[in-house]
């Protein structure tokens, strides 16, 4: 068992403070860049910010002599920077240089409409508090920073992350404890989970964040008796059961966020972390369970000669009352005991963000001793009766005995399209035409042979001059999504008038290498292929031998900020060929 010091909360000021460091340099260049008598004003900050802000940059102001910056206030006060509004007015009339001013939320005067917009330009600041989180992320360590970007990526799905707020909460709670692996597992409290410092140890914290959630969920159901919710929880007998009643009897169990606090922050409620529960069926820190999707069996949408959009697979409702789902599991059923369900999962993208719409049953676990096989399940047309038609996608997931998600992802993978998800299909009622033909696949060895085939095309007078399209135009799709199950051999087939089916044919373990190494272009290191405990392809792994960093002086910041712009433009190549937003990854790289 882990044995981690408590943890230290982070408070009002704490977020207050962060908020103003990062406002801080977006306000020094308006006021440079303003020229003399600029008027400006912010209006969406709280005002412990904005009085950190305005002490700061007064100063920096020199009273006056580069700028000048106030907070309204409602009555004559000490500190030079706060001001009334009838004083303000006499600075925005008769001040030369820039005036920046901070307007408190709530406080209201007969002079504010003197401070409006039409005199003064207003700085929107809670348009930019979304990135605040991204900031924060960029200072963990990179293996740290991979598993909570995963792990957030799994709760926002989850409906446990609502906010942007939250997420930078537990940041900077995780930062005010050293930004290690222990502290990230006890700082989600701030989420209303229960602490569990062991969550980021190992490569299953996905599995342990959806047990968490199940058990938070659980002992919050106040219309049962609090014996009884403990009575159901899959630990030990005669193990911590005592002490968790003792502890929740006095407390509100039903608001996580309220008590769960005190179990990372408080030593004398320390051993109530998760990491302690003796669980019956223990998911070890090793333990590591794949659902490997197939391709989905679906027709194809017939090209949009007219419009240009991408052609999607398609299951019309009408036509084809059930649909099979295939997929195969590492290691098999039998050789994973706490495997006991697995449920199949309609997914949307809802403004970037994952939306389960509709959720089957929980199928029992495939009985089968073989190493690997594939299992399938039908999807009958009358379960989505409900859904409306648009683009989805299908996820499988197995399940514990208690509704933990057991299923692994690559945590260096966030926002890619796992190995248990398919690719993006249309549901439709009707009135889809689909193409009965597939296009003939001719190989091409690269890149720049494929464009020789396409513009030797052009010239030759018996095809009657076809249009030569410029090389910046030439581009295509993948026959598999980034970041899927790795196969023998992946197809990069091109998209252009007259490149008929022109594809090129590329070992899968090259491009996962290359899709890792230019996902990160932080990591500077050598890649390697782990092949220890290989049965198939799709088990290895790429592993980052991590080199000693950078030093931090601009010379090597700005090589890796070049060293990013380069490679970001070669993932969303294809993509911007095709005028295409990069969502669709099988466009990537």
């Amino acid at each position: 068992m882990m044995n981690v010091a408590v943890l230290a909360r982070t408070n009002q000021e704490d977020l207050y403070d962060f908020v103003a460091e990062q406002c801080l340099p977006r306000l020094r260049d308006e006021l440079h860049a303003g020229g003399r008598a600029r008027r400006l004003r912010i209006s969406d900050l709280p005002l412990q910010v904005m009085e950190r802000l305005a002490t700061q940059l007064d100063a920096e102001g020199e009273g006056g002599r580069k700028w000048m910056v106030r907070v309204l206030c409602g009555a004559p006060a000490p500190e030079p920077w706060r001001a009334t509004a009838t004083k303000l007015i006499e600075h925005r009339n008769a001040l030369e240089q820039p005036l920046l001013v901070f307007l408190p939320t709530g406080l209201r005067t007969a002079a504010e409409d003197s401070l409006d917009i039409a005199t003064f330009t207003e700085i929107p600041i809670a348009p930019r508090t979304g990135q605040f989180a991204g900031e924060l992320l960029k200072r963990l360590p990179a293996d740290l920073r991979y598993r909570v970007e995963d792990a957030f990526e799994f709760l926002r799905k989850e409906k446990v992350i609502r906010s942007a707020d939250a997420e930078v909460a537990y940041l900077l709670t995780v930062a005010k404890n050293g930004g290690t692996l222990e502290a990230a597992g006890g700082a989600l409290y701030v989420f209303g989970l229960i602490p569990d410092f062991a969550t980021f140890a190992g490569t299953d914290h996905r599995q342990r964040l959806s047990r968490n959630q199940n058990i938070s969920g659980l002992l919050a159901e106040v219309r049962k008796p609090l014996q009884e919710r403990i009575s159901r929880l899959r630990i030990q007998p005669g193990t911590i059961q005592k002490d968790l009643f003792v502890y929740l009897r006095d407390r509100h169990a039903d608001e996580p966020g309220s008590w769960a606090a005190e179990i990372a922050c408080d030593t004398g409620h320390r051993h109530l972390s998760l990491e302690k529960w003796p669980f019956i069926d223990a998911i070890e820190g090793k333990a590591k369970l794949r659902l490997l999707l197939d391709p989905l069996d679906l027709p194809m949408q017939t090209a949009d000669e007219v419009g240009g959009a991408t052609p999607m697979k398609v299951w019309d409702l009408k036509k084809e009352k059930t649909f099979k789902v295939s997929f195969a599991s590492v290691p098999a059923p039998a050789l994973f005991e706490p495997w006991k369900s697995f449920r199949i999962q309609l997914l949307e993208l809802n403004d970037g963000q994952p939306t389960p719409v509709w959720t089957s049953n929980n199928f029992p676990k495939p009985k089968t001793k073989a190493k690997t096989r594939k299992f399938s399940r039908q999807l009958k047309a009358p379960d989505l009766d409900g859904v409306a038609e648009g683009s989805y996608y299908l996820r499988v997931d197995a399940l514990s005995q208690d509704g933990t998600v057991l299923t692994e992802t690559d945590a260096s993978s966030v926002g890619q399209r796992a190995e248990n998800e398919s690719e993006l299909f249309l549901v439709m009622r009707g009135d889809v035409p689909v193409s009965t033909e597939q296009p003939r696949a001719v190989r091409t060895a690269s890149f720049s042979d494929a464009w020789c085939a396409v513009a030797a095309k052009a010239v030759d007078t018996d095809k009657d001059g076809e249009p030569l399209p410029t090389r910046a135009e030439l581009t295509g799709s993948w026959d598999q999504a980034a970041g899927a199950a790795m196969r023998g051999d992946v197809t990069f087939t091109f998209e252009n008038p007259g490149a008929n089916g022109l594809s090129i044919v590329v070992p899968g373990l090259f491009r996962r290498l290359e899709y890792k190494s230019l996902e990160h272009p932080e990591d500077l290191g050598r890649y390697r292929l782990d092949l220890s405990g290989v049965r198939a392809l799709s088990d290895v792994e790429v592993v980052l031998r991590a080199a000693s960093p950078l030093p931090q002086d601009p010379a090597a910041q700005a090589f890796l900020a070049t060293r990013k712009a380069v490679f970001d433009a070669i993932l969303a190549q294809p993509a911007k060929r095709k005028g295409e937003a990069d969502e669709d990854k099988r466009r990537r790289g």
